[in-house]
């Protein structure tokens, strides 16, 4: 009797620990599995952030116009680069240069061969009617002057900006420079659209643009070069002295001029964007004089207007600071920002 309660408790015993054990193993299959799936996710976190963000961004795309595309557009080119760069993520900084470099040089090349096609479309829309045209003018004189003056710190918001510029009235609570701006912009604008109907940008063009910006600002130094040294804040490369300015510009419109048949015509714009920002002839509003630049040389082209949304402020200007030692980065966001704006202007005449 003794040995039959012996042998039954023990078979009890045993099949506790037999479940036990099965227990203990399937949560240490379970916790395995777990801990796989989490080092997944932390080591290809990116790589699922990116698809996410291109997936939501791309899918969106085509319901985006206006201010909303320019609000939520970040490039195509920053996904694939981003995707590219996870690939070399254990290179040396040198090698991560050079690999940005030789990718930026590739996107760009694919961007201006999608602008080429976009621009074959918009060619075969023209002629458009005086109506159509006149009411384009009218959208991209407060899309421009609005993103431009946003980049430089400008807080009125694209709605008010058309409020001051079409209707002379004042915002509530707004600084009285951001409306003067506004207003210097417009008919900056305007002098701009006026040089379209000849092919050259002349020093002349240039000061009369600066100066119907900024007339209503400091009307002193509006319209004439600096006079004194200047230094830009967060940059490591002073601008030149005053009194190398003149050259300097005489050299930059020679180069623009002769570039027009020998280089694509949204680099050379592009280019010469850069080299306004560099050379800084004057105390304030370079950047907006800059961009008035680019986008006159486009038209004169045959190119539409192209905006830089301030969405991507950091971007435009981290991309100007690394343009003194390699301007593929920057020359790539200028193609973009003509892509983008370009399939937004292909929008509009097609709804």
């Amino acid at each position: 009797m003794a040995s039959g309660a012996y042998y039954a408790m023990m078979n009890v015993v045993s099949r506790h620990v037999l479940a036990d054990t099965i227990l203990t193993l399937r949560m240490m299959i379970c916790f395995y599995y777990g801990l796989t799936a989490f080092a997944c996710v932390f080591y290809f976190r990116r790589t699922l952030f990116l698809s996410a963000r291109d997936f939501f961004f791309r899918g969106l795309s085509p319901f985006l116009t206006g201010s909303l595309s320019r609000l939520f557009y970040r490039g195509e080119s920053q996904y694939l680069l981003d995707s590219y760069c996870l690939n070399n993520i254990f290179c040396s900084e040198p090698l991560m240069k050079d690999t940005q470099t030789r990718f930026e040089e590739t996107a760009m090349k694919e961007l201006l061969k999608k602008i080429d096609e976009q621009q074959k479309k918009i060619n075969e829309m023209r002629p458009l009617t005086s109506e159509t045209v006149t009411s384009l003018k009218d959208y991209y004189k407060i899309g421009l002057t609005w993103s431009s003056n946003a980049m430089e710190g400008n807080t009125l918001t694209e709605s008010e900006t058309k409020i001051v510029i079409e209707d002379g009235l004042t915002i509530g609570g707004k600084p009285l420079r951001d409306h003067l701006e506004a207003y210097g912009h417009g008919e900056a604008f305007e002098e701009m659209m006026a040089l379209t109907q000849k092919r050259k940008i002349t020093e002349d063009d240039i000061l009369q643009i600066h100066h119907l910006f900024y007339r209503k600002i400091d009307v002193e130094n509006a319209g004439f070069y600096r006079k004194s040294r200047v230094f830009i804040s967060g940059s490591h490369y002073p601008p030149p002295g005053p009194d190398k300015i003149p050259d300097l510009m005489k050299g930059m419109i020679a180069v623009i001029e002769k570039s027009r048949d020998t280089e694509h015509p949204v680099l050379t714009a592009a280019k010469a964007h850069l080299d306004f920002v560099f050379i800084h002839p004057f105390v304030d509003g370079n950047g907006r004089v800059a961009r008035l630049i680019m986008n006159l040389f486009l038209l004169q082209e045959g190119y539409n207007i192209a905006l830089i949304p301030p969405v991507l402020r950091a971007d435009y200007i981290s991309s100007l600071e690394a343009a003194h030692e390699n301007d593929e980065v920057f020359l790539t966001l200028i193609c973009r920002c003509v892509y983008e704006t370009q399939k937004d202007y292909l929008r509009m005449i097609n709804s």
